[in-house]
């Protein structure tokens, strides 16, 4: 599944959030594809990108961001335009690498609004490999307080390696 589940929310998406970010949709068994590519910025910031391309039955759309690691912890920055920041802690659990926020940051040009906490939506990530079918498993749930699941995609892919290939 992929998308917003909450069909009243749509609108709101639609209006307010990057649409390489999140997509004010929702459907079930959408098959996607994910390319990871590293990246250096103009800044010389290190970083892992990431384009993951979902085939909805309207048409095909894709979310982009790239991750790195600051002094402060992981950082992902959402959309190519990076308009929003999300702060990251990771850890390990049952074979699974688990993101979970601990902050947002809406960016308009060079200027950067931390979401206070009460309101800020929260990201959790669970990916871990399934030895047994072969495939990557993805799980990615965008919480909002007092309003429940924003945005989420559950799915597998399977996992290869492709040097020297740039498909983002």
């Amino acid at each position: 599944m992929a998308g917003c589940p909450r069909r009243w929310l749509r609108p709101l998406l639609a209006f307010v959030v990057p649409s390489d970010v999140m997509f004010p949709v929702w459907e079930r068994n959408v098959p996607f594809t994910v390319v990871n590519v590293p990246r250096v910025d103009q800044e010389a910031l290190v970083a892992v990108g990431a384009v993951r391309r979902f085939q909805f039955s309207t048409g095909e759309r894709a979310m982009a961001d790239a991750i790195t690691a600051t002094p402060a912890g992981l950082v992902d920055f959402l959309g190519a335009g990076r308009h929003l920041e999300v702060a990251l802690t990771a850890s390990v659990a049952d074979g699974a690498l688990k993101l979970e926020s601990t902050g947002v940051t809406v960016r308009l040009g060079r200027m950067g609004i931390r979401l206070p906490r009460p309101v800020a939506p929260r990201v959790h990530l669970t990916e871990r490999f399934d030895d047994v079918s072969d495939r990557q498993w993805v799980e990615l749930r965008i919480t909002v307080p007092l309003i429940g699941i924003v945005y989420e995609y559950v799915g597998s892919f399977r996992y290869e390696i492709r040097p020297g290939e740039d498909k983002s």
